[in-house]
């Protein structure tokens, strides 16, 4: 719900405050500084039918030892998925992680979007923070530190409602502050809080309401990238989309949320290609970023507010790469064909 209470303390008033920046950052200290690193937040991996590129994340994970990691599997989709399903979820054992490994591993296919649903619905119902990760994103190692660093920063503040380790344009503005704050998120390499995550709505019925539509509007503050979201959020709506990630982009939207987001990109998607449920094309050039190190302690920005000019230049990347596939979608609804 757009107004739902929590027991976060540090809320906003209207919208023109986020929009304008007049509300400084939120202070605290960042006790993160010595140069030895103990994660202390618990991670959830999701997981899947791809046991090379689990292993991969995997020995990612066991670097920073976490306090606890929470592995989501989905089930086989049939007799000839079972057996690269068995092998992945082998992958994740106590003795060989050596540290506490709780498993939600459904025996049936549940799907994309209900499997990350339903999995961090069970994520939160164990803990109040977490990283996610998926079974093909690696994070440069710094990224989980960096996560640290602002869960803690951001905790009681209810302007931000993600932080993310993908920088969509790779790098931005690095050599000014080691984040900005967005109104696009990340799904990529993510850490967010239970009262965040209980905002998310599997029916996006609010879409309905013309109230919710100019409040949204007003809050992107610009009206191509409004039609764009107005699209998506149509094809969301109708099922023509069957995505949880334009779901929790919605929830933030309709909340003002902003996503923290890196001056430099964290995280990298060996995930395109063969095997991919979305990610299918090894040419999308989302995928295999660069990632960069990042340096502590941060460098914060002052004030608590959307980076518009890194905003703009994301929705103009994203609506280039987009523009092949429209072209497409145009021929085949010539031709009668309404989705592939």
């Amino acid at each position: 719900m757009i107004d739902k209470d929590n027991n976060r303390t540090d809320r906003v008033s209207s919208n023109s405050d986020i929009a304008s920046g007049s509300i400084e950052g939120h202070v605290s200290t960042d006790d993160q500084n010595k140069k030895e690193f103990t994660l202390d937040k618990p991670i959830a991996l999701f997981i899947y039918n791809r046991p090379s590129h689990t292993d991969q994340v995997l020995n990612r994970i066991k670097q920073v030892k976490p306090p606890k990691l929470l592995v989501v599997a989905d089930g086989p989709k049939n007799k000839s998925d079972q057996e690269m399903c068995r092998q992945t979820r082998q992958l994740i054992s106590q003795r060989e992680c050596q540290f506490p490994v709780e498993k939600n591993f459904a025996s049936t296919n549940l799907g994309l979007p209900d499997r990350f649903t339903t999995g961090l619905d069970w994520v939160f119902d164990k803990v109040p923070e977490a990283i996610i990760l998926e079974d093909d994103i690696i994070p440069e190692p710094s990224f989980f530190r960096f996560c640290q660093v602002l869960l803690d920063r951001f905790r009681d503040d209810n302007r931000v409602m993600e932080i993310t380790g993908r920088n969509q344009l790779e790098r931005w503005k690095s050599g000014e502050y080691d984040y900005h704050f967005s109104y696009y998120g990340g799904i990529w390499g993510w850490a967010t809080w239970r009262e965040d995550w209980e905002k998310y709505e599997q029916e996006i019925s609010l879409w309905n309401d013309t109230t919710v539509k100019n409040r949204i509007r007003d809050v992107i503050a610009d009206e191509d990238q409004f039609r764009y979201l107005q699209r998506i959020y149509d094809m969301t709506q109708s099922d023509e989309i069957n995505s949880w990630a334009y779901r929790w982009g919605f929830a933030r939207h309709i909340n003002n949320g902003l996503s923290v987001v890196p001056s430099k990109n964290l995280v990298k998607n060996i995930g395109f290609g063969e095997g991919a449920t979305n990610t299918t094309s090894t040419s999308n050039g989302f995928a295999n970023k660069e990632t960069y190190e990042m340096s502590f302690p941060l460098t914060h920005p002052p004030f608590v507010a959307p980076d518009r000019e890194y905003d703009r230049r994301f929705h103009e990347l994203r609506q280039t790469r987009s523009k092949p596939r429209r072209i497409l979608d145009a021929l085949l609804d010539t031709t009668g064909i309404k989705k592939l």
